[in-house]
């Protein structure tokens, strides 16, 4: 008998949280998008496997539809819309932390994007890593 994996969700609080030495008292909101029941580490598995590995969406739904995650590709979208402009308000920070290093890694892999007047067209990204502080941006 085959029983397919079922995803199990686990919710941890904590009121406390770090940052280098010091520890701060402090609440997270919930969710990173208001009126969702997902939470960052989801945003950051949709993230990772869109760009990290280059699977396409649907192969992407077709795994989460394996543990019992059904999603529609127009969600998933949205959800990377979203959490692009989440990064994007954090990128300054970690470019300023990036350049104060001494010795920076560089990396370039592309990707096949849309373009409103092109259709699809190869697109170039950049990652950047800072060996002084453990610092990625893309």
């Amino acid at each position: 008998m085959n029983i397919p994996p079922k995803l199990i969700k686990y919710i941890y609080r904590s009121k406390k949280y770090s940052m280098g030495e010091k520890l701060f008292e402090g609440r997270a909101g919930l969710t990173p998008f208001q009126n969702s029941q997902f939470d960052s580490s989801f945003m950051a598995y949709l993230l990772q496997q869109r760009y990290i590995y280059s699977l396409p969406l649907e192969q992407i739904i077709g795994y989460l539809k394996e543990i019992g995650v059904e999603i529609t590709k127009s969600i998933i979208h949205g959800f990377i819309e979203k959490s692009a402009n989440l990064l994007d308000r954090i990128a300054p920070v970690l470019k300023q932390a990036i350049l104060e290093s001494s010795y920076i890694h560089f990396d370039e892999i592309h990707h096949t994007t849309l373009d409103k007047e092109k259709g699809s067209r190869k697109a170039y990204f950049w990652s950047v890593l800072s060996t002084r502080n453990n610092s990625i941006l893309l």
